[in-house]
């Protein structure tokens, strides 16, 4: 496996871990989509937080 920044177009499978493993709280899929990973990638792209994904070789 490799690793590679994420993307936008990563967004659904980060949501299916999101809300698979979260137990606290029910994730709103609305405010993941619109408010939330947008930032988490913007955060990244400015140096201010690293969010990679694995990629099977």
């Amino acid at each position: 496996m490799t690793g590679r920044p994420a993307t936008p177009a990563d967004s659904a499978a980060v949501w299916r871990l999101l809300n698979g493993f979260v137990t606290s709280y029910r994730p709103d899929r609305a405010v993941f989509e619109d408010v939330t990973f947008p930032q988490v990638l913007k955060s990244a792209a400015e140096g201010g937080a690293e969010f990679l994904v694995a990629v099977r070789c």
